[in-house]
């Protein structure tokens, strides 16, 4: 987003800067992902980081310890191209919807908030406890993908299909497994609305790994763009004796990319962390095990 000299200056009749720091006039800024709408980080404008962010496109802060101004990604490579903005009703405040590159935070996290989500995960996972006790743990007698029989039953799509409980299960995945990871992937059906709703939160990537080849179209068992040496979180809604995921990690790895982490909502403890452990020396970091469900395995 560009606009002229003229359209600038009328967006800047309407700020009220009033905010002294370092001898300026200044005005808050707040910076989101356009695409997701994850706030990323919050800085201070004068008028000519507006006027610079506005004609250029290029969002552009001021400095208050630097105190001059400063082009986001100047020096990171992580820069914030301006693709709207809003005014706040009082002027003193501008939220601008940003086309991120690279992670916001000096720290490396996709947000500056990111890190302090991770204060509140135990609360998180209290939540996600109850509601998949209450709405996914099924008793009865079941066959279960891997052919075995079982007493109990999680339907975890009454987790994932529904958007409160889906990003109650992403924040968690984000907080804890989403960081040094260019790439989140998960196999055909369970997994798919996860590895969105993760990929969406870190404005990442993402891959779908089919069960089996296909004989039409490209053919081909990976459905995203993955290079090579990108590194993966893998990602499934239950985790059993660990065969699907074995086969989502050599395929994987037969396009060139590397899983660094391997997460599921849960995990039934019937073989999968052993089978992956062995085979690659990869651990499963559940989201749950079932035992926190009053399961014994």
């Amino acid at each position: 987003m560009k606009l002229s000299t003229q359209e600038a200056n009328k967006v800047l009749e309407r700020l009220d800067f009033k905010r002294r720091l370092a001898e300026n006039d200044l005005v808050v800024a707040i910076a989101r992902d356009w695409a997701t709408g994850q706030i990323l980080m919050q800085a201070y404008m004068d008028r000519a980081a507006v006027l610079a962010t506005l004609t250029t496109g290029k969002v552009t802060y001021w400095s208050t310890s630097r105190r001059k101004l400063w082009v986001k990604g100047e020096e990171s490579g992580s820069t914030q191209a301006l693709k709207g903005l809003k005014i706040d009703c009082d002027g003193d405040s501008i939220l601008l919807d940003v086309e991120q590159a690279g992670p916001a935070c000096h720290k490396g996290y996709t947000s500056c908030y990111d890190e302090y989500e991770i204060l509140g995960v135990d609360e998180l996972k209290e939540e996600l406890i109850r509601i998949t006790r209450q709405d996914a743990l099924l008793f009865g007698d079941f066959t279960l993908t891997s052919g075995r029989k079982s007493t109990y039953y999680l339907n975890m799509k009454r987790i994932i299909t529904r958007p409160r409980t889906l990003s109650l299960v992403s924040r968690l995945i984000e907080a804890l497994y989403l960081k040094d990871i260019d790439m989140v992937a998960g196999p055909e059906l369970g997994a798919v609305p996860l590895v969105v709703a993760v990929a969406m939160r870190g404005n990442l990537p993402y891959a779908m790994i089919r069960k089996g080849e296909r004989a039409h179209g490209t053919q081909q068992r990976v459905e995203g763009e993955m290079g090579k040496g990108d590194r993966v979180l893998l990602i499934d809604d239950v985790a059993t004796t660990g065969g699907s995921l074995v086969g989502c990690v050599e395929t994987i790895q037969a396009a060139g990319a590397r899983v660094v982490r391997v997460t599921c909502v849960v995990d039934r403890k019937e073989g999968a962390a052993e089978l992956l452990r062995s085979k690659f020396g990869i651990e499963l970091m559940p989201l749950l095990t079932i035992d926190e469900l009053g399961i014994r395995p």
